[in-house]
């Protein structure tokens, strides 16, 4: 029906006389989606039984084009107002020539089992062509090139926010407004500047839904979700599922039914082994990291049985199944919590500010991204934008080279967003800021003190600021300085530790809000700067000191930071 494939007769098989290979195909039922609940996969990676090749093989996958999908869903949520769309049948719309048609047979006989094999041909691209990808980045570039001039801002949109075939993007009223056009109100087809760019190569937008609208058949046309993430665009949320499924995997595909509300008393007779802990923790989705202070409990809890030195298939030790138990029973029972797709208030006055946070502990290191607004009223408005955790290592480690390991963590996150953002929404300021004197002091001092460990991470976070105060300035007013806050107040504080609960996440919770202080005038936040007037406390392992000064080191092997503070401001 829509020109995928033909059959092909034995009139032009006998004329052919080019290289010819057959691939398998089959049918993949998937009862919940919408558009597609029968789709023909066929495996371009068969290999001939007599020569071992297989049509992708000798094919090149091109360079890899596609654009990010963090930094996708890092400018959905600076839009005003969100808009999805997907391109219907994207790699059938991408058409091949004769030698293709002939590499890429197969048979098929339409469940009749004694009849004779027909052989058929694909006249397009199929999803498992080594170069597909590439391909239809390709074809979305060149029709915007040529096309884009009938809306300029919808055709960057389209290059920018696109992932292959799903398109989540935005911008003002007026603009998503613009790019959705008419509706068909019994096709769902619009007629907007998008539909206008990408139609002119026949590139069908299936449906368009924009915040505001109503959930509904469109939105589940569209899988109700961007890259991953429940959405609805109703309630301009998004949402992260929390899925559990421990059974034994057959071709990648569980072969028993995921944990629910409704089984999850037989988890207690169940056998659980570090494979299926990893399975569970691998298969929590949360791209932007707002699920990190629950699934970095499940990261830990796989090192702690790492160190355990436990094989792939034994039966944990009583106490490691017990914990794990307890987290899977945490996360079916929260099922999912949501935040506000938008993190820019709609009374925000003038460009944004960023504030970083980083911190570290024994277990973990994170680093949580704010961005606040001034209000047209008067005050301030604050959200999360995005967070990461990371397990700290297993060897070698202390609490300053994990708190180090966070303020890295923190400036990399910093530039990744600011580089994903559109012009118009960089932050006039970046502020980083967390509760270790030790490592915000040694940050201070220029060079010459500090071994590998520290001399390293510490010229990364200064290479990674000098980058960054190309785009936009950091500290108060462009000063590159960083600052001191009490653990109580950090941000960060929650995700480098092991006792949040998912209730404490969802919108409204001070996790996604951020501490109160942020929606008052800046002088009015508990930060400092003392780090030299508290010089007797603020202290330095020994073996973070190059050999030759380790004689400043008193008997406890600490040294004071008074000598490695830049003292001049």
């Amino acid at each position: 029906e829509v020109g995928a494939v033909t059959e092909l007769s034995q009139a032009e098989m006998d004329l052919w006389d080019g290289p010819v290979h057959y691939n398998s195909i089959q049918h993949v039922l998937d009862p919940s989606s919408a558009t597609t609940p029968l789709r023909l996969v066929t495996n371009s990676s068969l290999a001939d039984p007599k020569t071992g090749i297989s049509l992708n093989s000798i094919l090149a996958k091109g360079p890899c084009i596609l654009n990010d999908m963090f930094e996708i869903l890092i400018r959905f949520r600076m839009y005003d107002k969100g808009l999805i769309s997907d391109v219907s049948k994207a790699y059938y719309m991408l058409l091949t020539g004769e030698l293709e048609q002939h590499v890429r047979r197969v048979v098929w006989r339409y469940g009749k089992t004694g009849t004779q094999w027909r052989v058929f041909v694909f006249l397009t691209v199929g999803m498992g062509d080594r170069p597909a990808a590439c391909l239809m980045e390709i074809a979305v570039k060149m029709t915007v090139l040529i096309f884009g001039h009938i809306d300029l801002v919808a055709g960057r949109r389209l290059n920018r926010d696109r992932f292959v075939d799903d398109i989540s993007t935005g911008g003002t009223q007026a603009e998503v407004l613009r790019f959705k056009g008419v509706e068909d109100g019994v096709t769902m087809v619009c007629d907007g500047t998008m539909t206008q760019i990408m139609s002119k190569t026949h590139l069908l937008l299936k449906a368009v839904a924009i915040s505001g609208e109503q959930d509904g058949d469109k939105l589940k046309k569209l899988g109700s979700s961007v890259l991953g993430l429940g959405f609805s665009t109703q309630r301009d949320t998004m949402r992260v599922e929390f899925k559990v499924n421990t059974s034994a995997k057959k071709r990648g595909a569980p072969t028993g039914p995921s944990w629910d509300r409704d089984n999850i008393d037989k988890l207690e007779d169940s056998n659980l082994s570090m494979r299926a802990a990893m399975g569970v923790t691998n298969s929590q989705y949360s791209p932007l990291g707002l699920a990190s202070p629950i699934t970095i409990k499940l990261k830990v809890a796989m090192r702690n049985m790492y160190r355990k030195k436990l094989t792939w298939d034994e039966q944990l030790p009583p106490d490691m199944e017990k914990h794990l138990k307890f987290l899977i029973r945490l996360l079916v029972e929260a099922g999912s919590f949501e935040f506000a797709r938008c993190v820019r208030p709609a009374d925000a006055v003038g460009r944004c500010t960023m504030v970083v946070y980083f911190d570290g502990s024994d277990d973990a290191f994170s680093a949580v991204v704010y961005m606040r607004w001034r209000l047209r009223g008067g005050g301030y408005f604050a959200m999360l934008l995005t967070a990461k955790s990371k397990v700290s290592s297993m060897w070698g480690t202390s609490t300053p080279r994990v708190e180090m390991d966070g303020a890295v963590l923190a400036m990399r996150l910093a530039y990744r967003v600011v580089r994903a953002l559109n012009e118009e929404d960089i932050p006039e300021f970046v502020w980083f800021i967390g509760d270790s004197e030790t490592v915000l002091a040694a940050r201070e001092k220029e060079s010459g003190f500090f071994g590998e460990f520290f001399g390293n991470r510490i010229g990364e976070t200064h290479d990674f600021q000098a980058e960054l105060q190309k785009i936009t300035k950091v500290g108060d007013n462009g000063d590159g300085k960083w600052w001191h806050v009490r653990s109580a107040d950090n941000a960060a504080d929650r995700s480098s530790r092991l006792d949040s609960i998912p209730s404490e996440l969802g919108i409204g919770s001070e996790w996604q809000r951020g501490p109160d202080y942020l929606t008052l005038d800046r002088e009015e936040w508990p930060l400092d700067r003392n780090f030299a007037e508290r010089k007797n406390k603020v202290q330095i392992p020994k073996e973070e000191i190059v050999k030759k000064y380790r004689g400043l080191s008193d008997s406890c092997g600490h040294i004071n930071l008074h000598d490695l503070v830049d003292h001049r401001g």
